[in-house]
């Protein structure tokens, strides 16, 4: 029995583009990272205590437009100073027959222009690195809420105490 791996795995669906109240929809590439930068707290011993909390960074990522009109209409939305316009992207991934997750940036801001030029259609799309802020997946923000990064700060705080008092 041959197993069918296309049921098992989420493909790129569609995104969508929104700079004020316009909406950009021809991208085919979406790709994004944000990093948890870590530390720990250190005693006298050779090794870590414990974990801190750690810092998230700024998201990075770039989408790709796969129409070259509809990258400059884009480009010209974010208006006369385009690397300071702030937008958002939200883009699906589908697994058949009906399983989809949404995924969003929010805070979206312009990183640089790339565009790689040759010839035949493949070559007619216009790649857009970006920065954001904030990411949500299924609705969901993928950062902590406040009360709870401050509960773990108290129970650190409460570990030390423990471990000197």
């Amino acid at each position: 029995m041959a197993l069918e791996l296309e049921k098992l795995a989420y493909s790129f669906a569609h995104a969508v583009v929104r700079v004020n109240e316009r909406q950009f929809t021809d991208i085919n590439n979406v790709q994004i990272e944000q990093e948890l930068t870590e530390a720990a707290v250190y005693g006298t011993g050779m090794g870590p205590m414990k974990r801190s909390v750690g810092q998230l960074s700024m998201g990075r990522g770039q989408l790709v437009f796969s129409d070259m009109g509809e990258a400059g209409d884009f480009y010209f939305s974010l208006g006369e100073a385009p690397v300071m316009t702030l937008w958002s992207l939200t883009y699906q991934l589908a697994r058949p027959p009906a399983d989809v997750r949404e995924i969003e940036c929010l805070s979206c801001r312009v990183l640089k222009t790339a565009i790689d030029h040759s010839a035949g259609a493949e070559a007619l799309g216009m790649v857009v690195p970006f920065s954001f802020l904030k990411m949500k997946l299924d609705g969901r923000e993928m950062t902590l809420d406040p009360r709870v990064l401050l509960q773990k700060g108290l129970n650190v705080g409460q570990a030390l105490l423990s471990n000197f008092g």
